[in-house]
């Protein structure tokens, strides 16, 4: 994983698992921690867990039950009033990219440290103002002006792909988060293309405002962290 070895300045690497195989895992990590590997991620699908002995061979641990999930319609929606396209400073939105990555794997996991989980969303910010790691950056204004929350989307293919998406603590369960989607809906009409989002399972409140949306289940996977 060469950007993230880069940006953590840790040695890391990365294994997907269609099906359960011992054999290949343990041949793997073996070799990875050979060539000084740091951290492994570990993705497996959904219903299949590590087995009790990795986590004596090694330091594991369980960081994200991630779910994807997809609205399959090209549904017209008006652009909210109050959401528009955002021209502002990166600055202005870390606070907020932090708030919408708690539940991340990068949070959970606790043997990385706090400052380089809000490297990263921040630096997720900055790539996404830029026009990486998005396409689209939309805010919600209040009345006031102050930012009461945002949204990120990225073209990838056939789909739209919301990156990060927070409302303010101090703003929530006033409309802002429905506000948004419909904002997300309404460009992916625009773009002809459906729209997509990668969550926690374990995160009930998030899965089930997605559903309520119009969402629905496409895949899951578990996630584990193995320290090296």
């Amino acid at each position: 994983m060469k950007w993230d070895s880069e940006f953590f300045k840790k040695r890391i690497a990365s294994i997907s698992m269609d099906s359960w195989d011992d054999a290949f895992l343990d041949k793997n990590l073996k070799r990875l921690k050979e060539e000084k590997i740091q951290l492994a991620y570990l993705f497996l699908p959904e219903g299949i867990t590590l087995p009790d002995v990795y986590f004596i061979r090694y330091k594991c641990n369980l960081v994200d039950r991630k779910r994807v999930y997809a609205f399959c319609r090209l549904q017209e929606k008006e652009m909210p009033s109050n959401v528009a396209l955002y021209n502002g400073t990166a600055f202005a939105l870390y606070d907020l990219a932090i708030q919408a990555g708690v539940d991340s794997r990068y949070h959970v996991d606790p043997d990385f440290p706090k400052e380089d989980f809000e490297r990263l969303y921040k630096a997720w910010i900055d790539n996404s103002l830029s026009g990486v790691m998005a396409d689209y950056v939309l805010v919600y204004r209040m009345p006031s002006g102050n930012i009461g929350g945002f949204i990120t989307l990225k073209k990838k293919g056939g789909i739209l792909s919301i990156g990060l998406v927070a409302t303010d603590m101090a703003y929530r369960r006033s409309g802002i988060g429905c506000a948004l989607m419909d904002a997300a809906k309404h460009y992916a009409c625009m773009n002809g293309i459906f729209l997509e989002v990668a969550t926690q399972a374990d995160n009930l409140p998030a899965c089930s405002f997605y559903e309520k949306n119009g969402f629905e289940k496409q895949s899951q996977s578990t996630v584990y962290h193995i320290w090296l």
